[in-house]
């Protein structure tokens, strides 16, 4: 059997008869996680308590001189400290929203 692609619908094609046979629907489209605000919120979560707890080991990483991704990560970092509290309520949150949705 060969199988032919036509229009992200793979079908299989019968050698003997020449027909096609069993269709395959195509994929859904997946959503980037910032398009989907829970999956947002838990990106930016992890992002934030990363940049918290690797600051303790690699603090040449965070300057505040930095730009680009640094400069986000040391942003990160700070409200990471200076918000613990509501960080980690969120990350609660998020966890009893992932664990019983």
């Amino acid at each position: 059997k060969a199988t032919v692609s036509v229009l992200n619908w793979a079908v299989t094609r019968s050698s003997s008869a020449g027909r096609y046979l069993h269709p395959t629907p195509p994929r859904a489209p997946t959503m980037s996680a910032l398009f989907n605000f829970d999956a947002f919120c838990l990106v930016m979560l992890l992002i934030i308590c990363t940049a918290t707890y690797v600051k303790q080991f690699r603090k040449a990483i965070f300057l505040r001189e930095h730009r680009g991704i640094r400069g986000f990560l040391y942003k990160a970092h700070v409200l990471g400290e200076r918000c613990s509290p509501f960080v980690s309520a969120g990350c609660f949150m998020m966890a009893g929203r992932v664990l019983f949705a």
